[in-house]
């Protein structure tokens, strides 16, 4: 009889850690996926400010062209891929992203995949986000830069309120940064609506438009995978998690570089 009752507490046991382990698993899964999600966007920062010393301002939010629009021009994430640790990709960037050039980035330094398909950029993806990137086009991207408040933010002068760290045509100095670089959002992940990589436009570059409100949380236009916020990287290189509770007030004072809002520090 004790022999049963023993093996029987066993089982109980067995169960209950099972159980456990089992709940356990979607926030490990998570946990590791916010940490690479956090060193993405690092990496992404270290790279701009490379750039920066490079060229002496930050880029722009798309490659300069006379003869295109924002949306068909190539994207920022273009500009800074010298300034990564990535494999060597061709690109003309006299011409747009959907051009025959452009459309699927040649890659070079590995074997050709197959059957043929754009190369998976992991260092632009969230794996928090299960979405799968078209095998017509480049690969997708779950991080967009901020290009201020309001829906037209990226296409005003730089001298205009509202105005954040990206614009098409702006390419700003820390100077200009009147708010501080550890107040201002310079690139946050999502999982809303995103596109190809190469893409100017809103596939890269997104204003917090006050039509949108509130702007975190799951299927808001800056909400992600993770189960405690969305990652947010700022102008100084930091990144932070912001909570889907932060207040929608001061992610638009975040979002402009030189609003002269007071906002509090924000720790990791």
């Amino acid at each position: 009889m004790r022999r049963l009752i023993s093996a029987g507490i066993v089982v109980v046991l067995l169960g209950i850690v099972g159980g456990l382990a089992i709940c356990a698993i979607p926030r490990i899964r998570d946990a590791a996926a916010r940490s690479q999600c956090r060193n993405n966007l690092k990496q992404v920062g270290l790279a701009l400010q490379n750039r920066y010393a490079s060229c002496g301002t930050f880029p722009s939010a798309t490659i300069p062209n006379e003869d295109l629009p924002c949306g068909k021009r190539l994207s920022w994430l273009v500009e800074i891929l010298p300034y990564l640790e990535q494999i060597g990709c061709t690109i003309d960037r006299k011409k747009g992203w959907q051009d025959e050039a452009n459309i699927i980035p040649k890659f070079y330094g590995i074997e050709d995949p197959l059957p043929p398909r754009p190369l998976e950029l992991k260092l632009f993806r969230c794996p928090a986000d299960p979405t799968v990137s078209p095998v017509d086009r480049a690969s997708l991207t779950n991080y967009v830069g901020i290009s201020g408040v309001g829906a037209d933010a990226a296409e005003l002068p730089l001298e205009y309120p509202g105005v954040g760290f990206f614009g098409c045509e702006r390419k700003i100095k820390r100077e200009d940064i009147k708010d501080g670089l550890a107040n201002t959002l310079a690139v946050m992940e999502t999982n809303s609506n995103i596109g190809p990589w190469t893409a100017g436009g809103f596939a890269t570059v997104r204003p917090l438009d006050p039509a949108t409100i509130p702007y975190l949380g799951a299927g808001r236009p800056f909400g992600s995978g993770h189960r405690d916020g969305t990652q947010a990287l700022f102008a100084d290189g930091s990144v932070h998690s912001l909570t889907h509770s932060t207040d929608s007030e001061v992610l638009g004072a975040f979002a402009t570089i030189a609003g002269g809002e007071q906002t509090e520090p924000l720790g990791d």
